[in-house]
């Protein structure tokens, strides 16, 4: 096994110069042309929603229209045939380097060209199924390029998650197809190699891994595990020569550390699948000889004469000035140490106008959205209270975020069911510690009696089917107190915040949202409340185009909230607003607060 790694090692060092153009290639292609172009496409399909974006849950809705839902599988079908493109080229070289015979990139991409009629049927759509499904939603470390524009919010998982017989059905799929995918992991050399159509190439591999599945699971993870192992242990090995130095050089090292580090990881993802195909291919001839199988290259490749002849030209420009090579590497390495010196944590996270928000108003261990834990979060000095709103049996806002009462007060009703006064008869401090107890359910006018301008508003209005009369008496309420420059109101629910903006065009206004596609232009908001994975250099490029602000929900832990302050936002919600104002590098409470 491991003279099959390493000379599997050995082929990739030979061609190595094949891969890398071939996965910088398609990392252009789908980064800038293959994406945006099925984004252009998929804009086209949200005909069925009228407002020309779909939000959170409403993204389900596309597949209630049979055109719409056909419009979905043709753009999945070309993803796949992306895939299948990028996988039948890396076989194709893996193959011809194991006979040591010449070829080229574009011929290898020619040629599977060829056979991709072959995946067309029930074996395509079941192979499809296997890509989009179990790839995206396992992180599975080989998968190709394209599958990392596929991205499934975390907030959607978490909820479904919730539900154990979801959980226990999910994970019953998911490894059926990895046991699926284990036996079917010579397909594409049988379809390219040896000319079998995509089902009797199944059931071929599915032969030749009958009694050998778990030999050959234990080979790869073998295998990804040594490459792990080496990038691990370089890492590992630099950080311990760089910590010999004093505290200011040390940390400048850190500094270009941390630039390499995010290097060598972007090669190792970049590289991984060509490493990973040249070891499947000497394990995929080792198991047809152990079943007296004598196989030869009989393999004929196509060309495209041309893009051919651009090839072959540009690797004779390249190939003799490895003096140009090494520069380039050379001065890439120093660009990294200059942006890493430049672009110090100090610069990346302390200073910046970012405001902080207690998340359901607490700070600590207090009852969200009580009186208690907006005063605690006060005392510490955070710039915005964001609270949730909804409305009781008559007439009256509270804060309380679900939508029924059975978890803050063991009570089985939902909030509108009850009038306020027999809300003011429940306890929701208790159960977190006796200091708060008989701690009840506030109204949001006393919200802002107790916030008194000492920090910004953030209201996140839980509508729950009463969209105009919350709208309506939520306005009136912040307008008689004279709260509507310092308060600002956010919903998942689109139509509430309509109905605001209809009532009082000078009150802020965000949509909430954990996923979304189409055009976000179209939605008459202020700002957008994200849920932290949304976050891209081109969402946050594409709002502040729009002048919308952008708030991220929920960041509590360290390494989430460096990963978020890494995009241009303006805001985070938070239930650890001390461990946020400590990496801003905001020690003193802020006496004026805006939100821009």
């Amino acid at each position: 096994m491991f003279l099959m790694i390493m000379n599997s090692l050995m082929d990739f060092r030979r061609s190595w110069r094949k891969y890398v153009a071939l996965g910088l290639g398609y990392l252009l292609i789908t980064s800038y042309l293959f994406v945006p172009g099925l984004a252009y496409l998929f804009n086209r399909l949200l005909i069925v929603s009228k407002t020309g974006v779909l939000l959170n849950r409403d993204i389900f809705k596309i597949l209630l229209n049979y055109k719409s839902a056909f419009g979905i599988l043709v753009l999945m079908v070309i993803a796949v045939i992306f895939v299948l493109i990028e996988l039948g080229t890396l076989t194709v070289l893996a193959h011809k380097k194991y006979y040591n015979r010449p070829v080229l990139i574009t011929e290898a991409m020619a040629t599977t060209f060829q056979v991709l009629h072959r995946l067309i049927g029930f074996g395509f759509l079941l192979l499809m199924f296997q890509f989009m499904v179990a790839i995206p939603l396992v992180n599975f470390p080989v998968k190709p390029v394209i599958l990392n524009q596929i991205k499934v919010p975390t907030y959607f998982i978490e909820n479904i998650m919730v539900y154990g017989v979801i959980k226990v059905i999910y994970w019953s799929v998911v490894i059926l197809l990895a046991y699926f995918l284990l036996r079917c992991i010579f397909v594409f050399h049988e379809i390219l190699l040896v000319g079998k159509s995509t089902w009797q190439a199944i059931r071929s591999s599915l032969a030749l891994t009958r009694d050998l599945h778990q030999s050959i699971l234990f080979k790869m993870v073998m295998m990804n595990l040594m490459l792990f192992g080496a990038l691990t242990g370089i890492l590992t090995i630099l950080s311990f020569l760089f910590s010999g130095f004093d505290t200011d050089v040390n940390y400048q090292l850190n500094q270009f550390l941390t630039s390499i580090s995010g290097f060598l990881l972007w090669t190792y993802t970049l590289l991984i699948m060509p490493i990973n195909i040249l070891f499947l291919t000497r394990l995929y001839y080792e198991v047809k000889s152990k079943n007296g199988v004598i196989y030869k290259d009989f393999l004929r490749t196509s060309r495209w004469t041309l893009i051919s002849r651009l090839e072959c030209y540009l690797r004779d420009l390249l190939k003799p000035r490895r003096f140009l090579s090494a520069f380039m590497v050379m001065i890439s390495l120093f660009l990294s140490f200059y942006m890493s010196h430049t672009l110090n944590q100090d610069l990346l996270y302390k200073g910046r106008g970012i405001e902080v928000a207690a998340h359901r108003g607490k700070t600590g261990n207090t009852p969200e959205n009580s009186l208690s834990a907006i005063a605690l979060a006060l005392d510490s000095g955070v710039d915005v209270i964001e609270m949730d709103v909804q409305l009781t049996q008559d007439q009256v806002v509270v804060l309380h975020h679900d939508l029924n009462l059975m978890r803050m007060a063991k009570i089985p009703k939902r909030v509108s069911e009850m009038t306020y006064n027999e809300l003011l008869e429940l306890d929701i401090g208790s159960d977190i510690s006796t200091e708060y107890r008989n701690e009840t359910i506030p109204k949001l006018e006393d919200a802002i009696t107790m916030i008194d301008g000492r920090a910004s508003m953030l209201i996140d209005i839980k509508a729950y089917g009463y969209e105009a009369e919350m709208a309506k008496i939520i306005v009136d309420i912040l307008e008689e107190a004279n709260a509507i420059e310092t308060s600002y109101v956010q919903s998942f629910n689109y139509k509430v915040l309509s109905e605001i903006r209809s009532l009082n065009s000078d009150l802020r206004i965000g949509q909430i949202m954990y996923y979304a596609v189409g055009n976000l232009d179209l939605l008459d908001v202020d700002f957008y409340t994200v849920q932290k994975d949304m976050l891209s250099q081109e969402f946050v490029r594409k709002a502040h185009q729009m002048e919308r602000g952008i708030w991220v929900w929920t960041v509590n832990r360290e390494s989430e909230i460096k990963k978020t302050l890494q995009f241009d936002i303006d805001g985070i919600i938070t239930a650890n607003a001390e461990l946020v104002r400590e990496v801003l590098g905001l020690n003193e409470p802020l006496e004026e607060v805006t939100l821009e």
